[in-house]
This record gives structure tokens, C-alpha cells and sequence, in this order.
């Protein structure tokens, strides 16, 4: 391992608010190699992704395709070589985002 491992959730931005829509979580990860990728929203996996294990920084999306109205926190865990779990977290709200300012996700719900 290169140095401490860290996992950063670019987008969407902690406190968003997402239209019910795909939602796309960018992510970028670094002190790896690293050989998976999840997303997590309230705890329950729903997304992940397979890693090339020779890179000691990986960076990519994982999608929620299903998203539920509601306040919702969105984990990405990446898993190193070694077994280390390593995450961050965003709280996010989906649904009803007329008038206020908008994360990334898709347009305003009506």
C-alpha cells in the first residue's frame, strides 16, 4: 500500500436533493490496489463493481437505477487487496426538490 487509504464521494454533494431518477454516485478512490467497489443506500447493497487490482487509485460511478422518495444515505466501500474496507458516506434527499437547489441526478421532479 502506497499510504492511507481513502474513498471521496465527488458527486452527488452531501445534502443534495436528487429527482426520483437514476442516480449516478462519482467516486474516486487512492491508496489501493483495490479489487471492489459498492454502493450502499440505507445500509443495503445496490450496486458494485469489480476492480483491476493492479491500481493503487481506481475512480468511477455506481449507479442506484430504482431510487425511493425519501432521505436516503448513499456508502461507496471500496475493498483493497488486503481485505481493508474502507467508505465514505453523503446524505442525500430524493423526491420532492421544487424550489430547492438541486444535486446532481436528473431535473426536478413536478
Amino acid at each position: 500500500m502506497l499510504g492511507p487509504s481513502s474513498v471521496q464521494i465527488l458527486s452527488p454533494h452531501d445534502g443534495a436533493n436528487l429527482a426520483s431518477s437514476t442516480v449516478e454516485v462519482q467516486f474516486t478512490a487512492a491508496g489501493g490496489p483495490f479489487i471492489e467497489t459498492n454502493l450502499l443506500v440505507d445500509n443495503t447493497l445496490v450496486s458494485f463493481a469489480a476492480q483491476d487490482a493492479a491500481s493503487p487509485t481506481i475512480s468511477g460511478a455506481l449507479t442506484w437505477i430504482q431510487p425511493t422518495d425519501g432521505d436516503h444515505t448513499l456508502t461507496v466501500i471500496a475493498l483493497t487487496l488486503n481485505k481493508e474496507i474502507i467508505s465514505a458516506s453523503v446524505h442525500v434527499r430524493v423526491g420532492d426538490v421544487s424550489g430547492a437547489a438541486q444535486g446532481l441526478g436528473g431535473a426536478p421532479t413536478q
